[in-house]
């Protein structure tokens, strides 16, 4: 698999974490297994064999599947945030949701989905999505800065943050924060401080900086390695150990091939 991760230009950096292009061109005739870990950043994505687009929300969940043959993918991770500022939808809307862009709003995303599918470049494709982008931003909801803060906060310290803290700097209620994040994030913060501690121990790994699964563990933030095995099954399905022995070609952030 050849997975590649692309900045947003400056004027989206605050609602796009990144675009990113996934393709596999083994070109096998046999089903090839996959699985999609937990994720806590929502996407807009484009599959370029299917000719189709769809939202993924963010989720606690992984599945496995299986495909035959190549495959390519256009896709931007956004912000939780960026759904309701976008779209004037609560993010809880699309946990643990895969829905075919047609199936949500056709008439805003036939002619976006009909252009990127039929680049030639991914350079291209990246460039259409990132304009789409653009022009819906000037049109959105203005953010709340103190809560958005917040949230960007708990990304920054990979989950590891006091929610008594983070309700303090927002100036609301505990109570408060946790509704606004379930209808700006789509979980309870929490729920999402442990996505982010998840995702923190995933990009440890794929940097290599770190000798072992332990100190993976303790510098993501968890209290023992024993919680780290736990947590990390729950939202992979695989052991720490396992997936580090996956062969690096088969790892793509939240995507991985398993055989």
């Amino acid at each position: 698999m050849h997975y590649q991760e692309i900045k947003p230009p400056a004027a989206l950096q605050h609602l796009v974490r990144f675009f990113w292009v996934l393709e596999y061109n083994g070109g096998s005739q046999f089903p090839v297994q996959y699985k999609l870990l937990a994720e806590g950043f929502p996407s807009l994505v484009f599959f370029f064999k299917n000719q189709y687009g769809a939202i993924n929300g963010q989720t606690t969940e992984h599945r496995s599947f299986s495909m035959t043959g190549n495959f390519k993918m256009i896709g931007v991770y956004l912000y939780p945030y960026a759904l309701p500022l976008l779209y004037k939808i609560p993010s809880h809307e699309f946990t643990h949701q895969h829905i075919p862009l047609d199936e949500w709003c056709k008439a805003e995303f036939s002619e976006l989905q009909e252009r990127i599918l039929e680049t030639e470049t991914d350079a291209e494709g990246v460039n259409i999505l990132s304009d789409y982008l653009y022009q819906k931003s000037i049109r959105a909801v203005a953010a709340s800065d103190k809560f958005h803060q917040c949230i960007l906060h708990v990304i920054d310290q990979f989950g590891n943050v006091a929610v008594d803290r983070l309700a303090q700097h927002a100036g609301i209620s505990n109570r408060q924060l946790e509704r606004k994040f379930n209808a700006s994030v789509g979980v309870s913060p929490k729920v999402y401080s442990r996505l982010m501690r998840f995702h923190a121990s995933l990009r440890f790994i794929k940097s290599g900086s770190m000798k072992t699964l332990t100190d993976i563990a303790y510098a993501a933030g968890y209290f023992d390695q024993s919680h780290f095995i736990r947590e990390f099954k729950e939202f992979s399905g695989l052991s720490p150990g396992e997936y580090v022995s996956l062969p690096v070609y088969n790892r793509a952030d939240n995507f991985i091939q398993l055989s």
